[in-house]
């Protein structure tokens, strides 16, 4: 089968929603599909290339736009690859990407990820809304990763007759103990002793600042990893909360076996996310693969489902700061519900997460939507 995936970005670019396709596309090519992908690059320059057996066409971003890639050369670049392929696969939001599948009669199943609601100003929704019901009608089937994105959401409602849970999925890989991975692991656990860890990017709605507060009453260590707009300013909020001893700041880990180490090292995974632009969680399977326990907020989202509070974890209202900090003391303290925690989230991932079982599912929607009787072979 030929898959055509649209995504505002690609790996190496780090993202929940880039991981997701990540995962997707290399599976499907190990499978022994042909897989496409176009998205923005982060410079002006058009790149094609082959990463890990996916084609990824990265076209050239003019600007940003409400942290929107602008990318006008989708609307010249899509019509041809619409043509050579069996399956379209777009993930949403993506603005530009939606208006250009808009503006060609595709000939071929339009498959939709809506991924997470649009959280920003009220008149970029009013822009963007129009676009993205437009695209949620003319999918012919739309995915979710939980029945809370449904549930939860304002949009999808109407639609909710072609919506398809199919959970993401990710290759356990980071569970295999090897010994570069023992080395990293021994110099992480003598510089650092027992910590919590945070995985993500460090932007406003991943309540990085609510952890840092939260810090202040945890006698524990805490490792950040990740980068982004934020890693400044948090780092000069640990320092005024005098936080620096416990607190740890490791910017972007690149190397697979250092980024196991930091999970299998780790007590838990907190994941302190303030609103539902965290509508999953993909750190979250990360911890559970290495049979770590996490702590997450109760949103309304698809972190619900992942988290299953009390059994895999514990969850604690958005932004609260003394609940936070009283879930991760629970948590450090009692080393019996921690590992037994730890179980059941590996189980947890094992039964629902893993990347081939999504794959298999997403495999089945792609094959069991027929081309609209409308639009004719190209």
């Amino acid at each position: 089968m030929r898959i055509l995936h649209l995504s505002k970005f690609y790996h190496p670019y780090r993202g929940g929603i880039e991981k997701v396709i990540k995962e997707l596309s290399e599976t499907a090519v190990r499978d022994g599909h042909d897989v496409t992908v176009i998205c923005a690059n982060e410079s002006n320059k058009r790149v094609e290339e082959f990463v890990n057996g996916v084609r990824v066409i990265r076209l050239p971003k003019w600007t940003s736009l409400f942290s929107q890639p602008v990318t006008p050369s989708v609307f010249f670049e899509v019509g041809e690859w619409f043509k050579k392929s069996d399956v379209v696969h777009l993930h949403t939001p993506n603005p530009l990407f939606e208006a250009a599948c808009l503006a060609y009669d595709i000939p071929c199943p339009l498959i939709v990820t809506y991924h997470c609601e649009v959280m920003k100003a009220r008149t970029l929704n009013n822009l963007y809304m129009p676009i993205a019901k437009a695209v949620l009608k003319k999918a012919d089937k739309i995915l979710v990763a939980t029945q809370y994105h449904i549930e939860y959401s304002k949009w999808l409602k109407e639609f909710e007759w072609k919506c398809e849970v199919i959970p993401f999925g990710i290759e356990p890989k980071h569970n295999v103990r090897t010994l570069e991975m023992n080395g990293h692991l021994n110099f992480i656990k003598e510089k650092y002793g027992r910590y919590f860890l945070f995985i993500g990017r460090m932007v406003s709605y991943k309540g990085i600042h609510i952890l840092l507060e939260a810090m202040k009453d945890v006698d524990q260590n805490l490792v950040l990893v990740g980068k982004g707009p934020l890693l400044e300013p948090m780092r000069e909020m640990s320092r005024k909360l005098g936080l620096e001893k416990r607190v740890h700041f490791v910017g972007a880990v690149e190397s697979d076996q250092e980024f196991a180490a930091y999970l299998h090292g780790a007590d838990a995974v907190v994941l302190p996310s303030i609103n539902e632009a965290e509508a999953f969680g993909l750190a979250l399977l990360e911890a559970m693969s290495c049979k770590k326990p996490v702590i997450t907020t109760n949103l309304n989202s698809g972190v619900r489902y992942v988290n299953v509070s009390g059994v895999t974890g514990l969850s604690v209202p958005p932004s609260d700061v003394d609940a936070l900090a009283q879930a991760m003391n629970s948590m450090r303290l009692d080393d019996r519900m921690r590992l037994a925690m730890g179980a059941a989230a590996h189980k947890h991932f094992i039964d629902n997460f893993l990347v081939s079982e999504s794959f298999r599912r997403h495999f089945v929607a792609y094959s069991g939507v027929s081309k609209p009787a409308h639009i004719k072979s190209a």
